[in-house]
Parts: structure tokens; sequence; C-alpha cells
């Protein structure tokens, strides 16, 4: 099969990732090894992670071909992958096979992953689906790329370069990046749409005590929002700014607060790709740019106790909190707790998280809305609704983790789609259909739409390069019940060389 000659080329070239930040059966959850990681630097560090930024943690990497010289060590592999999915309506097969190079020095890293996947996908014919919680990342193009292989795509979710100039690190390239302590998800930066191309991510710690970063990156999905005519062949270049300052106030306390910027056109980027700045400050400089432009900002917090953790976090778009004439209800907010455990329950948590129904959006023709590839950059299911959620981890044998989540979702009918007020009133124009109905911010819970589902997770790892485990995911919506499996495989090819010189 070309299919399989495509695999076996790829697998030609090099490491399974099992020390990604987010798992593979489930784009949107963090990976046990990740929850693995925070929960034993939580307890073995004299001073707790800083759990709003897990990028800090990079979990153990399995085994690979390996060789090391003059303090370099270069890490190569391969993985292969599976999934089935069963549905109400079908079975639906898919088959990953992909490579990873690391490397690491005293003072640069780097790494690249790439894999060839075919691209089924449950279809999302009712509400239940819209929600849907779990998934792979598959970048799906609709392209043959091959002749004659059918449907098949690839993915490039990893490719950076970073120096480190402690207490200084400087990336540039595709990687994975979350703000926030969430859990489920979070609001402003949650990582689990795909990675944008960073020109630059700088990040300055001063001891345990501070971190301080900023990043500019852009998009490359501009041609998929309409220019002023409504086509969209000729549409400006997206971009994204960010900045973040994560502080310790003794052993317990931590804080973050950060800002962030999505515009288009390369003439803005004099104005927002400036390292060092206010965003909200420039905006407010005006001028035609400025409607090119959309603001965020947020903050959140921490408090660690023996075990225990409880946090929150809350998001303004447009900054516009006290404005009550133009986007009052333009934020989110987040609160949680979570309890880790040192034997059989490794941690237990639940969580209340409200995404109002404007955030994320802006005005015509929306290039600036804080999306990529169509998925949401910060809470990973939209906006308009309402998530409380519950879950718990356990593991009951040294490679046995029972994994299961409760969540309830009270979802109105406001899109991502759904362009700004003021264009539309200016005009004489009628809102887009994506327009939400809940204008005070806050869910209507007795009009509103109404999910419950559950999620049941076994994972196995008999061995370090091989991971096996299902998910059972029941639904109820609209008086019917929806039901859900996945079965998964992941192989490392384990170590066959491990090299080392002087």
């Amino acid at each position: 099969m070309k299919m399989g000659m495509a695999c076996m080329l790829l697998a030609a070239a090099v490491m399974s990732a099992r020390a990604e930040l987010f798992s593979f059966e489930n784009k949107y959850r963090l990976s046990f090894d990740a929850l693995d990681s925070l929960r034993a630097a939580l307890f073995d560090s004299a001073a707790a992670p800083f759990f709003a930024l897990p990028n800090d943690i990079e979990p153990a990497a399995p085994p690979a071909v390996r060789y090391a010289a003059d303090g370099q060590v270069l890490r190569a592999g391969v993985f292969i992958r599976s999934t089935g999915d069963l549905d109400d309506a079908a079975f639906h097969p898919n088959g990953y096979a992909g490579a990873r190079i690391d490397y690491s020095s005293r003072y640069l890293s780097a790494a690249v992953q790439c894999d060839v996947h075919s691209d089924e996908r449950s279809p999302v014919d009712d509400f239940a689906d819209s929600l849907a919680d779990i998934r792979t990342e598959q970048f799906v193009s609709g392209a043959e790329h091959i002749s004659g292989t059918g449907s098949m795509d690839f993915n490039f979710p990893t490719g950076y370069l970073r120096l480190n100039a402690r207490p200084a690190t400087l990336a540039i390239g595709k990687f994975k990046l979350r703000w926030g302590p969430g859990y489920k998800g979070t609001l402003a930066q949650s990582g689990a749409a795909l990675s944008p191309f960073y020109w630059y991510h700088l990040q300055v710690a001063m001891g345990n005590a501070l971190r301080a970063q900023c990043y500019l990156a852009q998009f490359d999905d501009e041609f998929l929002f309409p220019d002023s005519t409504g086509a969209t062949p000729d549409a400006p270049g997206r971009y994204g700014a960010g900045q973040r300052v994560d502080m310790r106030l003794g052993r317990h306390v931590q804080i973050g607060l950060y800002e962030l910027v999505n515009f288009w056109g390369g003439n803005l980027l004099s104005r927002y790709a400036n390292p060092v700045q206010v965003y909200y400050f420039s905006n407010i400089a005006g001028g035609p740019a400025e409607g090119r432009t959309n603001i965020m900002g947020g903050g959140d917090l921490s408090v660690v106790a023996g075990p225990w953790r409880w946090y929150g976090e809350f998001l303004n778009d447009d900054i516009t909190v006290f404005d009550h004439n133009r986007s009052p209800n333009k934020f989110a907010f987040q609160a949680g707790s979570v309890c880790y455990g040192k034997s059989i329950l490794r941690e237990v948590g639940a969580e209340y998280t409200h995404v109002a129904w404007g955030v994320y959006t802006h005005w015509y023709p929306g290039l600036n809305r804080h999306v990529y590839w169509n998925e949401p950059r910060g809470w990973p299911w939209g906006n308009d609704q309402d998530v409380w959620s519950a879950h718990i981890l356990m593991q009951p044998r040294d490679h046995l983790r029972l994994y299961g989540e409760l969540a309830w979702w009270i979802k109105g009918d406001g899109t991502l789609d759904l362009y700004h007020w003021d264009y539309f009133y200016a005009h004489n124009k009628t809102p887009a259909p994506g327009h939400g109905d809940n204008q005070g911010g806050f869910q209507d819970y007795a009009k509103d739409r109404h999910l419950v589902s559950l999620a049941l997770q076994a994972d196995w790892r008999p061995l370090n390069y091989l991971d096996i485990g299902a998910i059972y995911q029941p639904a109820f919506a609209d008086g019917k019940m929806d039901h859900f499996a996945r079965v998964y495989m992941e192989f490392d090819v384990p170590m066959i060389w491990n090299a080392q010189t002087r």
C-alpha cells in the first residue's frame, strides 16, 4: 500500500514525543506524564511549580536512539499510533506514523516532529457532537498529497530552536504554549489548537519568584477569512502577540497577569512586535489601525497549601469591563480546586468555567478573532457557555492509570463567527446568524441547551515504549443518549543504539 510506504519513509527519518504536553488520545487534556510531573514537582520541590506555566516542566522522554558528545545530546526515534472510534453512526479507524528529533546542549536546544495520518473523523451532526471534547490532533487539508493514497494528511506540530542563555530563553518556531492554571482548559492561551509560528518567544526568570515572557506569532490561515468584499483570496496576514508576568507571594500564592493582541496587516508589526510595551497603550494611539486589533487582558491566581491547589482566572476581551454601551459582556472566568495524592489516588478536582457570547470575536471581517484554523486559541470549545466538571485520576498499579470525568455543559447560540454589534448597526445591516442571545453575558439555564457527559478511561503502559488504552463517553442531551468509544495504541520504537563519547 502506498500509505504504508509513506509511513515507512517517515519512520526511516527518526522519536516519539512521549514528552508531549498534551495527550495523544485526547488533545484537549494534559498528558498523564505532564500531570505526573506537576504533581511530583509539588511534593518534591522546595517551592511549588508555577501551575499556570506547565511548559516549564518537561516530562521525561522514553528511551530512543541517543548520541552524546561534548555535553551535547541528540535523540531520535519513530512512533506508530492508532485509534478506533465508535460512535452512534459508524466505526472510524485512524493510523499515525511519525518521527521526532531532539537536540540539547548547554546553550541550545531544538526539536522537530512530523507525522502522516489518515483523516477519518466522526461527523458533527447533532448538539452533542458540537461539544465533543475527545479528539486527536489531526491537520485535515482535504488535499490528495500523493496520487492514489486517498484520505491521508501530514502534520508538523513541532519545530523550534531555543537559545538557553539563563536567566533568559529565546525560542523561534512551532510548539505548544499554554497559559493558565485551569485543568479542562484555559481561557487565554490553552495550547489545544494547532501551533502557529512564533517569530519569538522570550522568557526571563528571576529565581523562583518571577517569570516574564512575551511572544509574536503569525498565522497562515488568512485565506479562511473574508475581505471587505466577502471574498477570501486577498485577505491580509494575521498576527498575534502576548505578554505575561508570573510572580510568587511567599510559598503558597502565585499570581499571573497577561495581555494579548490579535491584529492583521503588516503595517501594525511596528506597533505590536515590540517585546517590551503595553498593548493597551499602543492600541489607544488611535487611527484607522485601531479597528484592526483585538485586545484582551486578564489574570489568574493559584493558592497552594499542602496537597491542595485552589485557582481562578479572569479574561476580558476588548478590556471593556466598565463600558456598558459597547462590550460589557465580553468576559470569561474560571474557578477550581485540585487535591493531589501520593498513592493510588493521584489527583481529584472540580472546576467551573463561564465564557460569555462575545468572547474571542471581533468586528467584520473577523481577521482578528482569537482562532487558528477555525479552532479557539483560548477556551477550546468556543464561547457562550458554562461548563461544570469534575475529574479523578488513580494509579492502582505501576503501569495502570484509571481516569474519570463528569461534565455539565450549558450552551447558548453564540458562535465564534459572529461579528461585532457596532459594525452592523453603523452600516444598517442585520447581525450574523451566529449572534448570541445571552446579551448580559451570563447563561440562561432555563432556555439554553444542556449536555451531560461522562468519560471513563483506562490506560495501560506495560513497557516504556508501549501504551494501550480505551475511553468510553456517554453523553445525554435533547432527551437522548449518545455513545462514543475510543481505543488507542502508542508504540515508540525502542532504543536500539546508545553512543557516548568523551
